[in-house]
């Protein structure tokens, strides 16, 4: 065995590298429908100013670079459900767009008035057709969520996240969520992603009660990192400016529209008329003679999913 085949069977087999990890070959290769992500909004329009890239504060390039840590039914499709622009600074109707039965999985992004163009977030994982509960008092979620940052746009420079995954001994406490609760320190009204609530809000990420601000804390109890010395978390409270929540796991309702703008599907379809096509031509010599060449619809089916590896976008 060469020194090259060495250097990659020394990973085991199944396991990903993040996307910052990946090796500048792969980066290139792994770029396809596997990474596909679909943005979606409520009301369907697409063409509305407020859905272009350079007003969301997470683009379609930023939740791909999200994607990467996340199980496979988190990362097609993405629906926006809140949006301070259009919702307005109401915890009321933020705590309404993460707890509505839909609403399973979720990212949610802030910026402040201080550190304006900087994004503070959190990526919430729950079980499957499961999620957000109000007032439950207890921490919630899945050991898969994770807290980022985004910095600041600069002109030519790919803009990466850093990610905060859970500890390998994290204490669970990945998202606390209360509105209705009577005020006191071992029930705090909020939403807050890590740390602890008693005897003191120490909060990895806090958003109060009123949405007005966003505290931050230096602890890495329960997300590996945050509060380093290289994260560029430190212990404030800043202004809210703008708040952005998406469904991660949202369901594609648009028909045939994902179809259409498939080139991968396309092109099979195409290829397979013209094979088909070569078949009838041929009097079905290689239906005959078993070399493969029938292209049947089962068939077409396990070509497409061995292309884009995604069962949901085929199929729909």
């Amino acid at each position: 065995m060469g020194a090259a085949e060495s250097s990659t069977s020394s990973r085991p087999p199944g396991t990903m590298l993040l996307a910052k990890e990946q090796p500048e070959k792969s980066k290139r290769t792994n770029r396809g429908p596997k990474r596909k992500c679909v943005l979606l909004f409520d009301d369907d329009d697409e063409n509305d100013a407020s859905h272009s890239s350079s007003t969301l504060l997470l683009n379609r390039k930023d939740v791909l670079r999200l994607v990467w840590n996340l199980p496979k039914r988190l990362r097609l499709t993405w629906r926006k459900l809140f949006d301070t622009n259009t919702d307005g600074l109401s915890f009321t109707r933020l705590v309404e767009s993460l707890t509505k039965n839909e609403a399973t999985s979720f990212c949610i992004a802030v910026e402040t008035k201080e550190k304006k163009g900087e994004i503070f977030g959190a990526l919430m994982v729950f079980p499957e057709r499961e999620g957000l509960t109000l007032n439950k008092t207890e921490w919630q979620g899945l050991s898969e969520s994770y807290l980022f940052t985004f910095p600041q746009k600069q002109a030519n420079v790919k803009r990466q996240p850093k990610k905060f995954l859970a500890s390998a001994n994290t204490d669970g406490h990945y998202c606390w969520c209360c509105r209705d609760m009577v005020a006191s320190e071992r029930f705090p009204n909020g939403l807050a992603f890590g740390g602890k609530e008693y005897p003191i809000k120490h909060f990895a990420m806090y958003i109060d009660e009123h949405m007005e601000t966003l505290t931050t804390r230096k602890t890495g109890v329960t997300y590996e990192g945050w509060g380093c010395e290289d994260s560029n978390i430190e212990n404030e409270t800043m202004t809210i400016e703008r708040v952005e929540v998406w469904q991660c796991d949202a369901e594609d309702e648009r028909g045939e529209k994902p179809k259409k703008k498939n080139n991968i599907v396309a092109e099979m379809d195409g290829s397979a008329a013209v094979a088909a096509q070569k078949m009838k031509m041929k009097g079905g010599e290689s239906h005959k003679n078993g070399d493969g060449g029938v292209l049947s619809e089962k068939h077409r089916e396990a070509r497409f999913l061995a292309t884009v590896g995604s069962t949901k976008i085929a199929l729909e």
